[in-house]
C-alpha cells in the first residue's frame, strides 16, 4: 500500500488483531475494502465451539441445521473482528447455522443469544446458501459490523 501521502493514496486501518479492516484516503474518506482476508478459515459441518484466536469461519457441507458457539465477548481483546460465511452454498431454510454465545458471554447485536432455537428473535442465525455475518467484539458484546 502506498504510503506517502500523495493525492489517491490509501492507508491501511487494521483492528486490534493487525488485520486490515478498512482503507481510508489521503482526504480521511474511507475508503471499503472487498474481500478481507481475515486469517486462515477454520471449517465447520456440525456444531462446535469456535475458539478465541478465530476470526474466520467458514461453513462447509451441511445436511441439517447446526450451531456455532461464539466465544464470550469478553474473552476477546475489544475490537475483534469474526467473519462467518457459508463457503460452498449449503446453508438453506432447513440447513441453517445458528450462533449463539455461552452463558453470560455477551449478546450479538441486541438479541439475547445464550440459548438456540428456530426463532430469529432468540438468536443470530445464517439460513441462506452463500450467506454471511461478520461480528465485532466490543469487549461485552458481540455487534454485527
Amino acid at each position: 500500500m502506498p504510503t506517502s501521502g500523495a493525492a489517491g493514496d490509501l492507508f491501511e486501518q487494521r483492528d486490534v488483531n493487525a488485520n486490515v479492516d478498512t482503507y481510508v484516503s489521503a482526504t480521511g474518506e474511507l475508503v471499503e475494502q472487498y474481500g478481507l482476508v481475515l486469517g486462515t478459515p477454520q471449517t465447520y459441518t456440525a456444531n462446535a465451539v469456535i475458539p478465541v484466536s478465530a476470526s474466520n469461519v467458514e461453513i462447509g457441507a451441511i445436511a441439517g441445521a447446526i450451531s456455532l458457539t461464539l466465544p464470550a465477548a469478553s474473552a476477546v481483546t475489544a475490537g475483534h473482528l469474526l467473519s462467518i460465511s457459508d463457503a460452498n452454498g449449503s446453508v438453506s431454510s432447513s440447513a441453517t447455522v445458528g450462533l449463539i454465545t455461552p452463558t453470560g458471554g455477551g449478546k450479538i447485536g441486541n438479541v439475547s443469544a445464550a440459548t438456540s432455537s428456530t426463532s430469529a428473535a432468540s438468536y443470530a442465525f445464517l439460513n441462506s446458501a452463500y450467506g454471511a455475518l461478520r461480528l465485532k467484539s466490543n469487549g461485552t458484546n458481540w455487534n454485527p459490523w
